[in-house]
């Protein structure tokens, strides 16, 4: 949604400022490098297997609601769905 797009549905910027799609990018691409980076030295001797919705980009942990259960997703290892731009379900990693 573009920040036009979010005015009209009555959405404002976070503290007052507003973001250009250049800063936007750039701070997903922070994210996803911050995400890998702690995926690679988190990771564990057997990869935690993880449930990924493709319609969401969000990942499931083992014994979580979701984990198989959406109507579109794949299998994959943790540091992968993060590598691929995925994020983990309320923020919280498997591990």
């Amino acid at each position: 949604m573009t920040e036009r797009e979010a005015a009209q549905h009555g959405y404002r910027a976070a503290y007052g400022r507003t973001c250009t799609p250049g800063e936007a990018a750039a701070g997903r691409q922070q994210v996803i490098q911050q995400l890998t980076q702690s995926a690679t030295r988190a990771a564990p001797t057997t990869a935690t297997r993880v449930w990924i919705n493709t319609g969401s980009h969000v990942y499931h942990c083992p014994g979580t609601r979701y984990y198989g259960a959406t109507k579109q997703g794949r299998y994959a290892s943790e540091a992968e769905a993060v590598a691929s731009g995925n994020r983990p379900a309320h923020g919280a990693r498997c591990n």
